[in-house]
């Protein structure tokens, strides 16, 4: 009986310093994320398993440290019995990284707008990161420049076209092509697909295709659920800024002509409350800033939507397809060739 209880003993305690040391490399090392949506394809696709590198730009500190771990949200959604307690908020605090956030990096982060959860506990986004504090960005006919330089395109980066072919298309065609994103508008016999610019190139040498346009919104157009959401500022996905990003330490003149663009992130993240009253009032940002997209342009939730990510909700960098697993329930298999593909 003992010797029983010995044995029982050593397992428990070898298994808490695994499961201590499992916590430890979570919150500080590399953590496994699935990617739930199409926003980041070509580059990554629907079930890609993605290492997060959290080294890379410091490891940012629990800010709810009351929470039960491999749980993020809820223990149960139905019920909505949370993972966390928000009695204790920590304040914002990233170790030392080896590097800094550049453009083309691909980020993980929380979703900045979601406010029913602590900054560690909002949702889970992945994009590319264009913009960083002190950039100017402006897109023009879906083109981005940043400080009216043309930034270039990812490679994988996609745009819905319309493509209207000579006659019947059967499946094969679209896969030699890769093309695996988009669908048929039987009415007007054509198709509505998400092609990279080699795709697109593709198509136009095939003897198939009768015409391809690119959709796209007119410069005039405006579009209200683009950020800021007003009029002042008639921009659209395809036509958007000048923005400029604010950095830790800008001093930015708020007036009644910039208030809606600076004024959602005074009072979410900088923690201070400005009326229109009160303009123009001079303000030093204590965060940095950044502007995301994702690389399927036409097809993602980024910040031509809801805005800059601040820095504190930053979690690492996506570095590496770990695997993939296709969950289309009538081809249910993993991808072999996206195992430990480098995310560029």
């Amino acid at each position: 009986m003992v010797k029983k209880n010995t044995t029982f003993r050593e397992w428990k305690k070898a298994f808490l310093l695994a499961l201590f040391f499992v916590l430890l490399l979570r919150i500080f090392v590399f953590e496994v994320f699935t990617v739930p949506s199409t926003s980041m394809e070509k580059t990554i696709l629907t079930g890609d398993f993605v290492l997060v590198n959290k080294l890379a730009y410091g490891s940012r500190l629990p800010i709810t440290p009351l929470s039960i771990p491999f749980f993020h949200q809820y223990l149960n959604k139905e019920k909505k019995i949370s993972a966390y307690l928000p009695w204790l908020s920590l304040s914002y605090f990233r170790l030392p990284g080896y590097t800094n956030i550049e453009r083309n990096d691909v980020l993980v982060f929380n979703y900045p707008v979601e406010k029913n959860h602590p900054i560690d506990h909002r949702s889970y986004y992945i994009k590319r990161c264009i913009a960083l504090p002190n950039d100017t960005i402006e897109i023009k006919n879906k083109n981005v420049f940043i400080n009216h330089t043309e930034l270039t395109l990812p490679e994988n980066a996609c745009f819905n076209y319309h493509v209207f072919p000579k006659g019947e298309i059967d499946n094969s065609f679209w896969d030699s092509l890769k093309i695996t994103e988009g669908s048929r508008i039987f009415t007007l016999h054509k198709w509505l697909l998400q092609l990279t610019h080699r795709q697109y190139n593709d198509l136009l040498n095939s003897n198939k295709i009768n015409t391809i346009t690119r959709q796209c919104y007119s410069p005039s157009q405006y579009a209200d659920f683009i950020f800021p959401y007003d009029s002042v500022f008639p921009w659209n996905p395809d036509y958007f800024g000048p923005l400029h990003i604010p950095a830790k330490g800008d001093t930015i003149e708020i007036t009644q002509h910039n208030f809606s663009l600076y004024a959602p992130l005074l009072e979410r993240f900088e923690k201070a409350f400005v009326s229109a009253d009160s303009l123009p009032y001079q303000h030093v940002f204590s965060n940095n800033y950044y502007f995301v997209l994702g690389d399927n342009r036409d097809n993602s939730s980024d910040s031509r939507f809801w805005g800059l990510v601040p820095e504190n909700h930053i979690i690492g960098k996506a570095e590496i397809i770990l695997f993939s697993v296709n969950k289309n329930p009538s081809e249910k298999k993993i991808r072999w060739n996206r195992t430990l593909k480098k995310i560029q």
